[in-house]
């Protein structure tokens, strides 16, 4: 049987590692999150600036890729979490689903423009996210906003995380364990 491949896709401060956390948790799968590699370098090698940050995201992200297929090439499902770069990732990933015939489900969260950018300067200032992000010096434009979007790898599921309460997430989980069993 193929595995299974959840990604968890969606601008910074759109619920995706919340979301990480309880699909994790109730799926029982291992979870591929690039801020977690990422955060350890900055630990070991510094925080600099967000050119710096930028560049490890690149690093960890060819790392993830490659994590991805290591476990496909294996049969084994997991979910892959990033605010993915479709310009970049699309490719990589669609080869290793392909290859290994997989099933890939993409939760794509989304969330109130207004409701992202109060989350997005709490987060900034309340200490909770690693300094090495360079958060204070990211600013939201379009041209930023644009560089993402679903992968529409297999399935795309949008998740407006604007008020994403137990009820739709029961629902979500519901739906995506009726994909996973289909």
């Amino acid at each position: 049987m193929a595995a299974d491949l959840i990604l968890i896709n969606g601008i910074p401060g759109s619920g995706k590692s919340t979301l990480t956390d309880k699909l994790q948790q109730d799926l029982g799968l291992p979870a591929l999150r690039k801020d977690f590699l990422k955060e350890a370098l900055f630990d070991e090698l510094g925080v600099r600036d967000r050119q710096w940050s930028r560049l490890l995201g690149r690093i960890v992200s060819e790392w993830q890729y490659s994590a991805v297929e290591a476990f496909l090439s294996q049969g084994e499902s997991l979910i892959a979490e990033s605010a993915f770069f479709k310009e970049f990732a699309a490719a990589p990933i669609s080869e290793s689903v392909q290859k290994y015939g997989a099933r890939c489900i993409e939760l794509y969260c989304e969330t109130d423009p207004d409701e992202l950018v109060r989350r997005f300067n709490e987060r900034r200032t309340d200490g909770t996210r690693h300094a090495g992000h360079a958060d204070a010096e990211m600013v939201f434009s379009e041209a930023l906003l644009a560089q993402y979007a679903p992968l529409e790898i297999g399935t795309t599921i949008h998740v407006d995380t604007t008020d994403f309460g137990e009820a739709e997430y029961q629902a979500l989980l519901t739906k995506t364990k009726g994909l996973l069993d289909a």
